[in-house]
């Protein structure tokens, strides 16, 4: 991380081709603290921080419970797999809360949200899942599958849903 993020600030591009959104958002912090190091543990922990809200929504879209939203979102923010992520993979522990919001937008459109607004924060989210991390983009292109599938076999079909994620 550190190597890549030295060349972004010497040179203005990156060293090895990668999903390059983490890298400029720790560039920028390091510009920012002048710490190298602090500045990628932050960025780390302020991107992971936000996983609270897409998790936050989410529950509450499927359980109309502030409760369960709030507690739901406590542990999605200190799951174990997260906290690993944050001090191993970044760029993975990076696009989670992107892929949460991928997955949140999707199930929205899934529910009937056929708005302009859900539908573009959808392609939004996969796009940032993309400039974070490869495997996260692949979960996330797993998930929406699986929905499709799930969602082309229920009886309780909605065609806007599989109409925009078949041409998506």
């Amino acid at each position: 991380y550190l190597i890549q993020v030295d060349s972004i600030l010497k040179t203005g591009m990156m060293k090895y081709p990668d999903p390059p959104l983490s890298f400029y958002f720790f560039s920028l912090l390091i510009l920012i603290f002048k710490d190298a190091t602090f500045s990628v543990k932050l960025g780390t922990v302020l991107l992971c921080s936000t996983t609270v809200f897409p998790a936050y929504f989410l529950i509450k879209k499927m359980t109309y419970s502030p409760t369960a939203s709030a507690t739901g979102s406590l542990f999605a923010s200190l799951s174990p797999g997260l906290i690993s992520l944050s001090g191993e993979f970044l760029k993975n522990a990076i696009g989670i809360p992107f892929l949460l919001s991928f997955i949140y937008f999707s199930y929205r459109i899934l529910k009937g949200d056929n708005s302009l607004a859900s539908r573009s924060f959808f392609v939004l989210s996969f796009f940032l899942t993309g400039l974070t991390h490869i495997l996260d983009t692949g979960v996330a292109l797993l998930f929406l599958l699986i929905e499709v599938i799930i969602a082309s076999l229920s009886r309780n079909r909605k065609p806007g849903f599989l109409k925009f994620s078949l041409l998506f």
